[in-house]
This record gives C-alpha cells, sequence and structure tokens, in this order.
C-alpha cells in the first residue's frame, strides 16, 4: 500500500470512529444494555467485514469498498447479532443498477464489494447466517426517464444477468445461494410511484 492510500484509509479510520460510537450508544439504548455489557466482544463482529483479510499487508485497503455512512450502520448491525445470532439473515446487502443500451464489461466490477463483504462474513465465525445479495435492475424507469430503447436494455439486461451469475457461479460458488437478481417490471405503473412521478413534473 502506498504512502497516499496508507493517509487515505487512516483519514477514514478517524471520521468513522465518532459515528461509530455514536452507533453503538444508541443501539445499547434500543437493547437495553447496562454499560458494562459494553466491550471490544460486542463489535468484534466488525473485524471480519472492515478488514476481512487480516493475514494480507492491504487489509486496510478493504475499508474503500465501504461508504463511510454504511459504518455505524455495519456497527449496528455487529451489536444486533452478537445477542442473535440469526440476525444476519434478515439482511440485504443491495445494489442498484440503472438502464443502459449498451453495458460495458467493467460492470461486472459492480457486483464485486457486496460479494465482498458477504464473503468475508462467511468465511469468519462470527455469521452462521449470511445476508442476501440482492442486484437490482432499474431497466423499465430507466429507459422511460432517459429515452432509451427499451428492448435493447432488455437485451442487455438480461444478457449481463446471464454472464454474472457465470461469474458468481466460478468465482464466489458459496455465495450463489444468497444472490437475487430483480428487474422493475411493472414499477412504473405502482399508483405511489406514478404519485411521486408526477409531483416530480410538477416541481420541475
Amino acid at each position: 500500500m502506498g504512502f497516499d492510500a496508507y493517509t487515505d484509509t487512516s483519514c477514514k479510520l478517524a471520521k468513522m470512529l465518532e459515528p461509530s460510537l455514536e452507533a453503538i450508544r444508541q443501539e445499547a439504548e434500543r437493547l437495553f444494555l447496562p454499560r458494562e455489557a459494553l466491550g471490544s466482544s460486542m463489535i468484534r463482529g466488525l473485524e471480519p467485514l472492515l478488514s476481512p483479510y487480516t493475514f494480507h499487508p492491504l487489509a486496510k485497503s478493504s475499508l474503500k469498498e465501504i461508504a463511510l455512512e454504511g459504518v455505524p450502520v455495519l456497527t449496528r448491525i455487529a451489536i444486533r447479532q452478537k445477542s442473535q445470532p440469526d440476525y444476519t439473515g434478515n439482511i440485504a446487502v443491495r445494489t442498484i443498477f440503472g438502464a443502459a443500451e449498451v453495458l460495458p464489461v467493467r460492470a461486472l466490477s459492480y457486483l464485486i464489494p457486496a460479494l465482498h463483504l458477504v464473503e468475508a462474513m462467511r468465511k469468519s465465525t462470527h455469521y452462521p447466517v449470511l445476508p442476501q445479495i440482492q442486484y437490482i435492475f432499474m431497466s423499465e424507469i430507466g429507459s422511460r426517464i432517459n429515452a432509451l430503447d427499451r428492448l435493447k436494455v432488455q437485451e442487455q439486461t438480461s444478457l449481463f444477468i446471464k454472464i454474472s451469475r457465470q461469474f458468481i457461479q466460478k468465482y464466489y460458488p458459496d455465495l450463489a445461494g444468497n444472490v437475487v437478481f430483480s428487474e422493475d417490471d411493472g414499477f412504473a405503473v405502482h399508483t405511489q410511484i406514478q404519485e411521486v412521478a408526477s409531483k416530480l413534473v410538477a416541481d420541475t
């Protein structure tokens, strides 16, 4: 890891400390945990998420895959999971894809952060139940908003999902059963969505 990368990671560690401590406090209050119950064991489950490959000299670089505002969320999950070992089975790690008439090969890289996160959980001893990984494709609404050829978008989406399944089966076979691909068919005709769309148009 170069000096700049190390500095960036150290700054991120410093920035996430205060919100993480606040998340611990809030979750402890929610669970009615006494102060003496709070300790390193409560958030030990964060280790495989923030630095999943501790034996690797670049372990800290994994922090770059997690948005700063997401760290307190992971802190809350770690605390809840400590008292409810199967709690992570109620969680979805979701990635949203827009619409495109031509999807570049690099789009496969968008699958990686969620897979990396859940794979780290699988390899650890802290998570007996894994979250579901959801990849959501907004093909219909994306086509409408951006005036794209819906048939081309649908063809690209279907092809990408097919290749993605093959990619996951080859490189993350143990997670294949936890992965869901979903499209937004019917999304745009939902009553609430139409109401919000009308308001947005009016505001514009």
